[in-house]
């Protein structure tokens, strides 16, 4: 929504107290406000605070009123832009000589001088805007004593703190960017599965933020003390890195000594108008202090068309990572044993969409991470309903048939509905084309960093297609994949795209695919059968950083690095290890995940593999 001329000027009109070497000296002359609370007019004409309030109020109940509709949340633009208890804090620290700017009481509700951007999104398209041209700050301010002056000033450094991860025995990506500027990230609107995916672009765009004062001034040069011990600055967005962002104080300008990184989700991150809400005083890093004698203009022009964070950001990355996968709820799971079968397990734990389950049939604990989204599962009934082998009692096949027939099942049995949608096929359409024998290639399930001849040995119901490595004629080696996968590749597509292709085992002649198919009296699938799409285009770029699920052993997460990017897949190597050990996957698989993800959710995300035997023991555990 755009803010007019006076919108703006009120913000930066509100109690400050000063900061000052001079123990007399007068505060700035500023637009006045009538003890009354009604509209005044300052001798130069410009509008006074109170003169706004009655608009003031009357956007905060809008901005109130859309918060409660979800459907204008989900275009997260400038929500409640105000410039204030330092609005004030931004006013000039200088009258004749140094001052800082803080706020005194609190205005009554009734004249309160913030005004809102509007949370919703009836114009969220809109940036908020701020006129830099009208009046100056403020009403009342107080001095402090000569003693206490540039030397403090002077000798306050500002300490670099990051943001701890959650996890203390996590990687740390700060650390990391800290070793690496030049790193790259993939960006968090490439991954169609993670929080704010589709807000992403809109919400960083020239986004300023309201953070605490890490050079804040001490309170013995101070007349009156803060109410609150935390000062809060202005800060703007330098560098995005997934969900972390380097953000650098309002005032310094092309210095990036102070600059610091600040995770999406951090508490200490806020909107512009956040402290005013809360009463805590907006001032300048005394490092930068004395570079201007009006911080209210520098602060107008340097915010004017900017965007903030919307005031239920918390609120909106909760919702999205709501599921209805709860804990208790039946599903049917692949073996992780022998990948042509299946087993019916149970959720017992859900962390950010990540489904920690354990199979029902057998007595130890076995356990076993995915995603939700993961082709790995399917519902109660799915097996028998579709033909795939499942491991479970007689009893279990024939209710869990009859509910998936009849679309009836118990509380704690996860539902179709629950589950991505898959092209479905009529009976005797199965995917139509696919025959039994059909030659193609396929990401080698067992070894992830290789794409290899397979055979179709099967064709289920619904598209599905049961797979096997040639070669490989063990139950392992068979897997399931719908017919619309991008894991089913046609004959030639890896020496179309200049990729190794794994040979069968013990094939020890140069391949050569028409001269296979002649010695084993097969034919290849064409590639018309294969998945298209005539419009789509994978965000990923050779050497982005992202986190990645170790799909050889999906509990860990990884720090990973794309190598390579063909078509819809990208090959990861995961930082610290061999390339034996990479993964292709398709651009949207739920297994990868924006840098910050783990911090997010609370997650552990694996350190760095210090040695060989580190590696080994990793693997082992």
């Amino acid at each position: 929504m755009n803010q007019s001329p006076s919108h703006v000027q009120n913000v930066l009109q509100h109690t400050t107290t000063s900061l000052n070497t001079s123990s007399t000296s007068n505060p700035i002359p500023n637009i006045t406000q009538s003890k009354s609370g009604h509209s005044s007019y300052s001798k130069s004409g410009q509008p006074t605070i109170s003169s706004l309030l009655s608009q003031q109020s009357l956007l905060s109940k809008q901005n109130d009123s859309l918060h409660q509709n979800s459907e204008l949340n989900t275009n997260l633009l400038p929500s409640s832009i105000v410039l204030s208890p330092v609005s004030n804090n931004v006013c000039s620290p200088f009258t004749q000589s140094p001052t800082i700017a803080a706020p005194a009481k609190r205005a009554r509700k009734t004249s309160n001088s913030s005004i809102s951007a509007s949370n919703s999104n009836t114009d969220s398209n809109q940036p908020f805007s701020i006129n830099s041209s009208s009046g100056s700050v403020s009403s009342q301010q107080s001095v402090i004593n000569s003693q206490n002056t540039a030397n403090d000033i002077k000798t306050f450094s500002v300490p670099n703190e990051p943001s701890k991860p959650i996890l203390e025995s996590s990687f740390n990506w700060i650390s990391y960017f800290e070793q690496h500027p030049d790193s790259s990230a993939a960006p968090v609107n490439a991954f169609k599965h993670v929080p704010l995916t589709n807000e992403w672009l809109k919400l960083i765009n020239n986004l300023k933020v309201e953070v605490p004062n890490r050079d804040q001034p001490p309170f013995h040069i101070l007349e009156r003390k803060p109410s609150q011990d935390q000062l809060y600055w202005f800060a703007t967005v330098i560098k995005i890195s997934g969900y972390w962002l380097k953000l650098r104080y309002l005032g310094f300008e092309e210095d990036s000594s102070s600059d610091f990184w600040m995770h999406i989700n951090d508490k200490a991150l806020h909107h512009i108008g956040w402290a005013t809400d809360n009463q805590h005083y907006l001032t300048p890093p005394m490092k930068i202090i004395m570079r201007t004698y009006k911080w209210e203009d520098y602060i107008m022009k340097k915010i004017l068309n900017s965007r903030t964070l919307p005031k239920n950001l918390a609120q909106k990355i909760s919702q999205s990572l709501s599921s209805r996968f709860r804990k208790g709820m039946l599903l049917e799971l692949v073996d992780k044993k022998a990948l042509g079968q299946m087993r019916v397990a149970k959720i017992i734990e859900n962390i950010g969409s990540r489904l920690r389950l354990k199979y029902e049939s057998k007595t130890e604990f076995d356990d076993f991470w995915c995603h939700e989204q993961s082709d790995l599962i399917h519902p109660v009934g799915w097996s028998v309903s579709v033909g795939h082998k499942i491991i479970s009692s007689p009893e279990y096949r024939i209710e869990s048939a009859t509910k998936y027939e009849n679309n009836d099942f118990s509380s704690n049995d996860c539902t179709p509905d629950m589950f991505v949608k898959t092209k479905i096929y009529k009976k005797n359409e199965t995917n139509s084309k696919f025959r039994k024998n059909m030659k193609l290639e396929a990401i080698d399930p067992l070894n992830l960093s290789s794409i290899a001849v397979a055979t179709i040995t099967e064709i289920l119901s619904d598209g599905y297609l049961m797979v096997e490595i040639d070669g490989c004629n063990e139950e392992n080696g068979k897997f399931c994949y719908h017919s619309t996968s991008s894991s089913l590749l046609p004959a030639g597509f890896c020496a179309k795209n200049k990729i190794t292709l794994q040979k069968p085992l013990n094939y020890k002649k140069k391949f050569d695919w028409q001269t296979y198919l002649k010695e084993t009296k097969s034919e290849y699938a064409p590639p018309e059968f294969f998945r298209k799409e005539n419009k789509f285009e994978n965000p990923f770029k050779v050497g982005m950083k992202l986190e990645s699920v170790d799909l050889m052993e999906p509990k860990l997460i990884c720090v990973a690095t794309i190598v390579a990017v063909v078509d819809r897949l990208i090959r990861l190597n995961f930082d610290g290890w061999d390339q034996e050990y990479d993964q292709w996957v398709d651009f949207e698989s739920c297994d990868i995940y924006p840098i910050g993800w783990c911090h997010l959710v609370g997650y552990k995300l694996e350190e760095l593999p210090k040695n060989n035997e580190e590696k080994r023991q990793k693997r082992k555990s």
